[in-house]
Parts: structure tokens; C-alpha cells; sequence
């Protein structure tokens, strides 16, 4: 019997909160452009979640939410940016989701402030792959180190101690939009973010590859994926009972 894998993310909120979100987010967004540098240094700010940004897909993934400060990124990198459908100005992409037929994104535009969501195949597809590099190493997660655990033995049972796991570093507790950009404002207007720092927020999980898993058939094919070019080859790395 095939296995059916789906990927697919959806956000929260209701759709209600997702449009006055949108709103919000359409008269503070020149706001965030002018401060992406300050975002992408300030760890509240960096993982500030959007409801309207993820990435979705049926058949392959990761995906999931998006961080803002992963948006920055990609943003300063050239990607998940598109010909916007109203003036054909910049549109910063959120969100990207879609299947192997096709695909959509949606954001706002720099230029003409037009906010929706638009077909873009097979373009989508870029912005996706882009999310899915950076999604693995920014993930706002406890870093932990566990403690010991015990181990069977067929003789014994259980034998060994047990000994608490550390959190080495705790999850970021990000603020929401309105609070991001009420200190947004106050900077511009000469206030201090005191813990701003001197350089962008490191990965929080450096040592991860990431993979983009494909379902075919009743195995999962693994394919790794480049962090630091979207424009290296990705070559198929192993694949499981296909």
C-alpha cells in the first residue's frame, strides 16, 4: 500500500485576524524595510512571526513558519522577491506554497504598497527552496543538553542513572507586530534597543543540514540542500525503500 506524506502547514488564526494582520502589516512595512538591519540584529525582532508567513507544500518539505528575520534574509539575498501582479514593482514574498502542478506567493510590494497572492509558476518553486535552506538553522527552539538516561540490559533491565537535561540557551520570546513596530518607531525617533546586537543573529542550530524530503512512492527520497547559494546543483544523497 503506498504511504501518503503530507507536508502541508497551515497558519493560525482564523482569517478574520489574518486581514486585520494584513492591514497592520501594509502601513508598517515601509517601517520594517527601513530597519531590516536592526531586525536581523535584535533576536526579539528577528523571530517575530507573521501569520501570513510560511511556506506549504503537499509532497516535500520542510516547511512551516517563517521568521521574519529569515524573510530579511532571504530579502537581502535576492530571493522570495517577484514582479509585482499591479505595477510591476519589488514584491516581497511572506509566504510561498504550492505542488508540483504549481504554486503561489504572497506578500506586499515596496513600491505601489499592493498586498495579495498571485500564481507564480513555475517561480514558486525558488522562493520555497530558498525558505527550506533556512528554516532547519532558525528554528526558535531550546538548545539543550541532555542528561544521561538509563540503558537495557537483558540481564539487569534497566540500569544506569538518570540525570536532568540543561537548556543552554532558551527559546527567544519574540514580539508580535504591533510591538515590533511601536519600537520601530521609537528608534527612529531616537530611542535604544538595548539588546540590539553588533552583529545578525547566528544560526541556532548551525551543525543542521538541511534535506528536502520528497515522498515517491512507499520510500522518502533525501536531497541536501545548499545554505549558501540557491544557484549550486542539489544532487540526491540517499533514498529509502523505493
Amino acid at each position: 500500500m503506498a504511504r501518503v506524506v503530507s507536508h502541508a502547514y497551515r497558519p493560525q488564526g482564523d482569517a478574520e485576524s489574518r486581514r486585520r494582520e494584513t492591514k497592520v502589516l501594509r502601513r508598517g512595512f515601509p517601517l520594517i524595510l527601513r530597519n531590516l538591519d536592526r531586525i536581523l540584529r535584535t533576536p526579539r525582532f528577528f523571530f517575530c512571526q507573521l501569520q501570513s508567513a510560511y511556506s506549504w507544500t503537499f509532497w516535500f518539505g520542510p516547511s512551516g513558519p517563517i521568521p521574519l528575520g529569515v524573510l530579511d534574509l532571504l530579502w537581502e539575498n535576492g530571493e522570495m522577491i517577484y514582479d509585482c501582479a499591479e505595477c510591476g514593482g519589488r514584491l516581497h514574498a511572506v509566504g510561498v506554497g504550492g505542488s508540483f502542478s504549481g504554486g503561489s506567493v504572497w506578500g506586499l510590494c515596496a513600491d505601489c504598497s499592493y498586498s495579495g497572492k498571485f500564481g507564480c509558476s513555475p517561480g514558486w518553486h525558488e522562493g520555497f527552496l530558498a525558505a527550506a535552506r533556512l528554516l532547519p538553522l532558525y528554528k526558535n527552539e531550546s538548545i539543550i543538553e541532555y542528561g544521561k538516561r538509563p540503558r537495557f540490559d537483558w540481564k539487569y533491565g534497566l540500569v544506569g542513572e538518570t540525570t536532568q537535561d540543561k537548556i543552554l540557551v532558551p527559546a527567544v520570546e519574540p514580539v508580535d507586530l504591533p510591538a515590533l513596530l511601536a519600537e520601530l518607531e521609537a528608534v527612529e525617533a531616537g530611542a535604544v534597543i538595548p539588546d540590539e546586537g553588533a552583529e545578525p543573529v547566528a544560526p541556532r542550530n548551525p551543525a543542521a543540514q538541511p534535506v528536502l524530503t520528497i515522498q515517491k512512492g512507499q520510500g522518502t527520497l533525501s536531497m541536501p540542500l545548499t545554505v549558501n547559494s540557491a544557484d549550486e546543483s542539489e544532487t540526491p544523497a540517499d533514498e529509502e525503500g523505493s
